[in-house]
């Protein structure tokens, strides 16, 4: 290298002057590329790509899950009074209920009432269940101070099949369905199902239990069939709804 003092005047600032763009241009590219660094994502290696994707995947799938969750009931319909017209009440001690008009009451089929609040509604002219075709509906209320022991073994049971061949007969099916809703009230509903006994006509019951007042509540509909029990499941809807509690 030439030595400083050597070069004249004019050589030494231009010199000078090359040795500041030099270093100033340097410092701007490590700078610019250090904040361009900065800015950017990290990479990820192959097993981190498939980490994070099964991570987005299990919060994806979390969510749909939420938005799919329904929640499903059998509470019976409560339809508006307007279904009730020309339909029949029926008052007694503790409660009063009304039924479809053209259909029985107790009054009506000659059963009596030695509790003074039990009633008997069918849709045919017979006093007792046995009596009724493959098309009759035969209802039975009754509010006690204490539950039945059937009643009692519902109340107490899970959701599901009670007794198969084991609490009445070797044909008797218990199965409590679940928890409803009637008129504001928790009750449980059941069936009981004597369909394939040979020696049973009124085979098939689905009935309602519930606490009211300190009364127990058992509301049951008692068919030949299934079917026919299916085929009137929304005037059965329409009955339990009916029922209005009185002071004690």
């Amino acid at each position: 290298m030439v030595p400083l003092q050597s070069l004249s005047k004019p050589k030494v600032v231009i010199v000078a002057l090359l040795a500041t763009f030099f270093i100033a241009g340097s410092a701007y590219f490590y700078l610019s590329s250090k904040s361009h660094m900065s800015l950017k994502s990290p990479t990820l290696s192959p097993v981190n790509k498939l980490a994070q994707a099964a991570a987005n995947s299990a919060v994806s799938n979390q969510s749909s899950q939420v938005k799919s969750l329904t929640i499903q009931t059998s509470t019976p319909t409560s339809l508006s009074s307007t279904a009730y017209t020309g339909w029949q009440e029926k008052k007694k001690q503790s409660y009063s209920i009304q039924y479809p008009k053209g259909w029985y009451s107790s009054s009506d089929l000659g059963v009596n009432d030695v509790q003074g609040d039990s009633e008997v509604i069918s849709n045919e002219k017979v006093s007792l269940s046995s009596l009724i075709s493959n098309n009759g509906v035969y209802v039975t209320i009754n509010a006690t101070d204490t539950p039945n022991d059937r009643d009692s073994i519902v109340l107490a049971s899970p959701d599901g099949i009670i007794f198969q061949g084991q609490y009445d007969t070797k044909y008797d099916i218990l199965t409590r369905i679940g928890t409803v809703k009637i008129q504001g009230v928790n009750a449980v509903a059941f069936t009981e199902d004597f369909t394939a006994d040979p020696g049973v006509k009124d085979g098939y019951t689905y009935a309602y239990i519930f606490e009211k007042n300190n009364k127990y509540y058992d509301i049951s509909f008692i068919s030949n069939t299934k079917t026919t029990t299916d085929n009137n499941a929304q005037i059965r809807n329409l009955i339990v709804n009916s029922i209005s509690f009185l002071s004690n």
